[in-house]
């Protein structure tokens, strides 16, 4: 999800990646339009362009679960 930096690497753009946030519906039922809680990337992951749209979201509210392992959010 971001542009190669290695020499020798030809990168091209294939597509465009929209975020959003998911929940239950349970969930968002409990906390209303503005649900509480984030799930995220721990700080060596800050580069990703996600971890940095999430953390803009999340805002002083902070990351209730962070983690170094891309599949777990």
């Amino acid at each position: 999800m971001v542009r190669p930096q290695e020499k020798g690497v030809v990168a091209r753009r294939l597509a465009v990646v929209a975020f959003g946030l998911y929940g239950s519906r349970d969930h968002v039922a409990r906390c209303g339009e503005d649900p509480r809680i984030f799930f995220g990337y721990d700080d060596s992951l800050d580069h990703l362009p996600q971890q940095r749209w999430l953390k803009m979201l999340a805002g002083d509210r902070g990351l209730a679960l962070r983690s170094n392992d891309l599949a777990i959010c």
